[in-house]
């Protein structure tokens, strides 16, 4: 059996990977995978992932789609009293992570560790597989890098405007950990699962056809439609993992579902976290890139090259040349390796 867990990461973009996930044996997805196009992340919906949360209720606000075999519920939080479909498994991440000596665990920024929900699913999916059987891994960047990459680069324009984005408040480029995340730690136990349970576990990137002629990604800033560009209105969600039912931060007290107006100072604390939800509407717009300038090397340019000064280009560059070559040659050689890289 081939299972297929599709992340909200980038890298299925401009690749024409539908056909190839929905011909899998079951398909596993964050429930909030609307924005996805087709052609590139497939459409076929077996398993949905969501979690037991205060943020379950933008799941219950902004679903759209129900799974065709049923919902995977992730253990965050105590069961108080959520209401599910009668078809929903309940899982408890802690269970996973006995698949690893606590000496090895991970520990996010906080000092505590829990699984991303595409690593919960990821882990669910290789529990539930038999031995021969095969897991792909698609849109899952950060775990396979084990390190952040810029917002632009790990998250769509779309995904970030959807409902049920969890925002970036705590994302930082070229960081190995996010809150309560560390990223290599989690590829580590799914590997380390995946290996006990004799299922092979696999990246789509390393397994499926890349088309090279990939669209470069496009950056967009926020504008505010609504409201003055001086405050925007928040409600706070829940706080997490104490389940506190009021909190004070940046000089604002909160109760869940109060709505507050965040002073300019603190917008960047409040947009894209997770634990509030935007109130005031907003829009992307498509920034433009600056033209780059193609790095020239002035010496190559010349008319009449020094010898001894493009051998030092060469070595600087680890160029291979023959130091018998001329000038030209070896200019040639070294315009050759830029033009490869």
């Amino acid at each position: 059996m081939i299972t297929v867990v599709i992340g909200h990461g980038r890298s299925p973009e401009g690749q024409r990977w539908g056909p190839l996930i929905d011909g899998a044996d079951r398909v596993v997805r964050m429930w909030n995978w609307h924005w996805c196009d087709r052609i590139d992340y497939g459409a076929r919906y077996d398993w949905g992932l969501i979690e037991i949360h205060p943020c379950l209720t933008q799941w219950k606000q902004h679903n759209r789609r129900k799974p065709s075999q049923g919902w995977v519920a992730s253990l965050l939080l105590e069961d108080h009293g959520y209401r599910f479909p009668d078809d929903t498994l309940i899982i408890d991440q802690r269970e996973f992570l006995k698949a690893i000596p606590k000496r090895f665990w991970g520990r996010g920024e906080t000092g505590n560790w829990q699984l991303t929900r595409g690593g919960v699913a990821a882990c669910w999916a290789i529990s539930t597989s038999k031995e021969g059987d095969s897991l792909v891994l698609v849109g899952f960047d950060v775990i396979k890098d084990g390190i952040a990459m810029s917002v632009d680069e790990a998250f769509s324009p779309e995904y970030m405007a959807s409902a049920g984005f969890f925002g970036v408040s705590t994302f930082k480029e070229g960081a190995t950990k996010e809150g309560n995340h560390d990223y290599p730690a989690e590829r580590n136990l799914i590997e380390t699962m995946a290996k006990c349970a004799g299922v092979a576990v696999v990246f789509s990137e390393d397994e499926w056809p890349l088309n090279i002629k990939r669209v470069p990604k496009q950056k967009f800033i926020k504008r505010i439609l609504t409201g003055d560009n001086q405050s925007m209105k928040f409600r706070y969600i829940g706080e997490y993992p104490a389940g506190q039912q009021e909190i004070e931060a940046y000089g604002c007290k909160f109760t869940p579902g109060a709505e507050i107006e965040v002073p300019e100072r603190w917008l960047e604390k409040f947009t894209g976290n997770r634990f509030f939800e935007l109130v005031v509407d907003y829009e992307l717009v498509p920034v433009e890139p600056e033209p780059e300038e193609e790095p020239r090397n002035r010496m190559l340019d010349a008319a009449a090259p020094d010898k001894d000064a493009l051998i030092a280009i060469a070595g600087e560059r680890g160029v291979k040349i023959d130091k018998r070559w001329n000038a030209d040659k070896i200019a040639a050689a070294i315009k050759d390796a830029e033009d490869d890289e």
